[in-house]
């Protein structure tokens, strides 16, 4: 979402200085007030629980839309009696490309 959001500004033609006046300052705030919420979110570093292996598989995802897309990828585990885990390997996002046209360029 940041980056949309800062694509967007570019694309309407803020600067790094200039004071943000429309419905895109409402936005900024509610992104910016959603982050308390990280603070909850806690990963796992280990892929794998340390009990005996059945079968590994990597899941992966990918979506796209015309503003971004993404991809993220998880180990999913299954060990003897029946036990399973899936932990997150890598996540990668980006917003798509657009011409900005400067102020004073053609």
């Amino acid at each position: 979402m940041a980056k949309m959001l800062l694509q967007e500004l570019w694309s309407r033609g803020y600067g790094w200085d200039d004071e943000i006046q429309d419905e895109l300052a409402i936005r900024i705030v509610a992104w910016f007030n959603q982050l308390e919420s990280l603070c909850t979110i806690a990963i796992p570093r280990c892929l794998r629980f340390a009990l005996p292996v059945n079968k590994k598989e990597d899941v992966t995802f990918v979506d796209a839309s015309k503003a971004a897309y993404g991809a993220v990828s998880y180990l999913r585990v299954e060990y003897e009696g029946e036990q399973v885990s899936c932990r997150l390997i890598a996540a990668k996002s980006k917003v798509a490309l657009i011409r900005l046209r400067f102020r004073g360029s053609s």
